[in-house]
């Protein structure tokens, strides 16, 4: 699906963007994107994909992008848009500030429509989702949108805040999405209520549960973590990483340890099962301890202390 769209774009002339699958700031960006250039096509990545990629998403770094948003850069990029401090530029256009609070507020100015309404309700929303401070009703409406929709319908909510801005909302198969994510919070509120929370938490999920990692790693800081390390199982072998912080720690220097990167509050990265141990050893060095406690858990209810 990717790689027709990419080519398409070629074959076309269209404009190409390429921007964040995963998160509201990402889906954002791409909207301001679009609603600057209605006729570009938008094709979506994980920044692993880009960082570490496999057979499938090898071609990313072969084909020249015009704009890239909130992700790594990757080698033929024209305009690149981000926040993050561990991603380096390697566009001819940059808009790059690693103080900045979402990318979405960069592309505006990109895009030179700071001035928009609409716009200007996105960026918020944005900046809320990243930032993890999420207070409006909106906000959190958008972020289980993309949250709870597959590839397919983050395209289109890209496509749809465009072109009628936060009225997607309205639409029956976003309140879908919406209502299948909020499941998903709150099965991770559950697990948080399982947990015996401490200043340092290292989570491990033995299995695959309907949960967001990072919104439990949020949820234990609210609870009085300063820093926690997130483990969640993933297909062919691979565990993905949620770093988080209350400000003592800086999560983009584990993150980058282990090959991934991020924001001193909020980092990711995924490694191999294989380098578990090693993620382990690297904790206990930029925690400047001896030995860490491991939660691990079985299910929302059963979780179990280690210490390594």
């Amino acid at each position: 699906m990717r790689l027709p769209s990419a080519l398409y774009a070629k074959i076309s002339r269209k404009l190409l963007v390429l921007s964040h699958e995963e998160d509201v700031d990402g889906i954002v960006s791409a909207a301001i994107a679009l609603k600057k250039n209605p006729s570009a096509v938008l094709v979506l990545a994980k920044p692993r994909e880009i960082e570490h990629p496999t057979f499938s998403s090898k071609w990313i770094s072969w084909v020249t992008w015009d704009i890239v948003a909130d992700l790594p850069c990757p080698p033929r990029t024209i305009m690149y848009v981000d926040h993050h401090r561990s991603n380096i530029p390697k566009a001819r256009i940059v808009y790059h500030d690693p103080e900045a609070p979402a990318a979405a507020v960069l592309m505006a100015k990109a895009m030179k429509l700071e001035d928009d309404k609409e716009v200007k309700k996105l960026i918020d929303i944005a900046v809320q989702a990243d930032t993890a401070r999420i207070v409006s009703q909106e906000a959190w409406d958008l972020n289980d949108a993309v949250k709870g929709a597959d590839y397919r319908g983050r395209v289109f909510l890209a496509r749809k805040l465009a072109e009628v801005g936060l009225k997607v909302l309205e639409l029956d198969n976003v309140k879908e999405w919406i209502s299948k994510s909020r499941r998903i919070r709150e099965n991770t509120k559950k697990l948080a209520d399982s947990i015996e929370v401490e200043p340092v938490m290292i989570v491990r999920l033995l299995s695959k549960l309907d949960i967001y990692g990072r919104a439990l790693a949020i949820e234990l800081e609210k609870r009085g973590a300063e820093f926690t390390c997130i483990i969640v199982p993933e297909k062919n072998n691979l565990l993905k990483l949620h770093f988080g912080s209350r400000g003592k720690y800086d999560c983009s220097i584990i993150a980058k340890r282990v090959g991934g990167g991020g924001h001193l509050r909020a980092a990711g990265a995924t490694i191999r099962v294989k380098e578990e141990e090693n993620l382990y050893q690297l904790l206990k060095i930029y925690l400047g301890v001896s030995r860490i406690t491991v939660t691990e858990v079985y299910s929302l209810t059963e979780v179990k202390k280690i210490v390594i």
